[in-house]
């Protein structure tokens, strides 16, 4: 008795790991020659991806658009891990999203972007980034706010273009893209916990015109980096709150504006406030000494509109 029982326990056993094998292999055939083979994290998209995962990947064609319902499902399932911010973002939960008429609408690119980049400010506070560089010839007629989503989506590495020099802003965005879309953000997340420590050495205001925002310097130990920030009026003050690498391999500055009760009125004089900052290369991955500044300004005085971003 005792050995029929075993025999029976190792062949529940050859079972399961035959089925998990099967699975495994049924992933990697559907994936066979797509440019995206190497690209999917297979454990991402079991957890996240999972109506598409299940009954060994019968819904999974990697080419094929996905519906705004099932990549909601998947954000919601990536937010989950970052106090699922994207419900504010959406207007609905995974509850109320049962209700809702969206699997046979399907979301394009430029409207996913923009679903990122409000993930991560919801995250991470507002995202305004110096000097946003179009390098796309097929923007120009979009709403500006896809625009501006767009464009930050690049600059973080959450998106690229074609080679042709095109965004295709209104194209559907395919299964495969979806996950490695989100892939990416969970990558800009989790980059988001780990800072690379700085000291500050020098922080004053000037009263003259300054036509840069960021200037580096490096020698054999440091890099010296200082910010340019135009204030709304001389009572405001600008601190840096944090560095990050982010998955484009720069690293991303952010700083924050705040205001001060000493001038509460708004006197037009042009103000900037001049950081310096110092980081040691053990901490510098690279080489490259790429650098983003991102204004994590969210809140401050309601009355106040000269710093309306």
């Amino acid at each position: 008795m005792y050995k029929k029982n075993r025999f029976a326990v190792f062949f529940i056993f050859i079972l399961l790991f035959l089925n998990s094998t099967i699975s495994l292999a049924s992933l990697d055939d559907r994936l066979k020659g797509h440019w995206a083979e190497k690209l999917i994290d297979k454990e991402f998209f079991a957890e996240h991806f999972y109506y598409l995962y299940k009954e060994d990947y019968k819904n999974f064609s990697p080419n094929k658009p996905i519906s705004k319902k099932d990549f909601y499902y998947s954000l919601f399932s990536l937010m989950k891990r970052y106090e699922n911010q994207s419900v504010d973002i959406l207007g609905y939960n995974e509850e109320s999203i049962e209700d809702e008429d969206l699997k046979d609408e399907f979301i394009t690119r430029k409207e996913i972007i923009s679903l990122l980049v409000k993930c991560l400010e919801a995250y991470e506070g507002h995202i305004e980034i110096y000097e946003l560089i179009n390098p796309f010839i097929d923007l120009d007629n979009i709403d500006e706010k896809y625009k501006r989503d767009i464009l930050i989506g690049y600059k973080l590495g959450l998106v690229k273009g074609y080679s042709d020099g095109t965004f295709k802003p209104n194209n559907k965005v395919s299964q495969v893209e979806s996950i490695l879309l989100l892939q990416r953000l969970e990558g800009e997340l989790s980059m988001h916990k780990s800072d690379i420590p700085f000291r500050v050495v020098d922080n004053k205001k000037v009263y003259t015109q300054i036509n840069k925002q960021i200037s580096i310097k490096e020698n054999e130990e440091k890099i010296t980096i200082t910010i340019y920030k135009k204030l709304p009026n001389p009572g405001y003050n600008v601190s840096i709150q944090k560095i990050i690498k982010n998955e484009d391999g720069r690293y991303n500055i952010y700083i924050k504006t705040i205001p001060s009760d000493k001038y509460k009125m708004n006197l037009q004089v042009i103000t900037f406030n001049v950081i310096t900052i110092e980081i040691d290369k053990n901490y510098l991955i690279d080489d490259s000494y790429l650098f983003n500044v991102i204004d994590d300004t969210v809140e401050h005085n309601k009355y106040d509109k000269s710093i309306d971003m």
